[in-house]
């Protein structure tokens, strides 16, 4: 079943990877803050990376950027929009980076695409074998238990597994509302993070919801949350 939604991901984000790439232009505002983390000359890795946008993020030649992506459609755009960087295709579980040679790990909006604990737990390992000691990891999440998120659901715009109610299928869609694919995610409550980071033997630095400024919010207001764990 893990297999099966981690593939139809892909396939999704191959097909919308230039539409994609077309509304992921510029840096969301929350993500600056995350900056504190990064020493110059540390070596970034992105997992999830999309068309790379978060090389914007550094100065130039302040970084080591590495961007792993599963979605080879994005990669391409990757490497021809940012070719100071390295971009590789990978899936989160089993990445082809040597033990130990990473300072600092980014994960936007990536994280909930994987469908159950097993898939999780094999992510965070892996994560904890390219990472340094006492290296950051950082994931942001979509809060789908906010009122923004709840809208979308009760409209229709994105649907509930009948079956499965922390399973959510959501579509992107063209300037003119045509559907070009269809993405799957799971809801990953605040709290079931910091169960996560206990069981990876991580240690929790920020774990909360945040605003599009990076502010902390309450969890109705905020679209995502923020979780940064330690490697011990």
């Amino acid at each position: 079943m893990t297999d099966k939604y981690i593939e139809k991901n892909k396939e999704a984000y191959d097909k919308i990877a230039e539409n994609f790439s077309n509304k992921r232009e510029n840096l969301w505002q929350f993500l600056k803050p995350l900056k504190k983390y990064v020493q110059s000359g540390d070596t970034v890795l992105d997992i999830g990376c999309g068309n790379g946008r978060l090389y914007q993020l550094f100065d130039k030649n302040q970084v080591n950027f590495i961007g792993v992506d599963q979605s080879e459609g994005l990669i391409e755009i990757a490497k021809e929009k940012y070719p100071n960087a390295e971009f590789m295709v990978s899936g989160m579980q089993d990445m082809p980076l040597e033990d130990s040679s990473v300072d600092v790990i980014f994960s936007i909006a990536a994280f909930h695409h994987l469908p159950d604990e097993k898939s999780r737990v094999e992510a965070l390992e892996e994560m904890k074998r390219v990472t340094k000691e006492d290296s950051h990891i950082i994931l942001t999440n979509w809060n789908t238990e906010s009122d923004w998120f709840q809208k979308k659901v009760e409209s229709g715009e994105y649907r509930q597994d009948k079956e499965n109610k922390k399973h959510f299928i959501v579509p992107f869609d063209d300037e003119d509302g045509n559907i070009l694919g269809e993405r799957h995610y799971w809801s990953l409550p605040k709290e079931y993070m910091q169960e996560l980071a206990e069981k990876t033997d991580l240690k929790v630095v920020e774990n909360k919801y945040i605003d599009l400024s990076g502010d902390e919010v309450e969890k109705s207001e905020a679209m995502n949350f923020l979780s940064v764990f330690k490697c011990k």
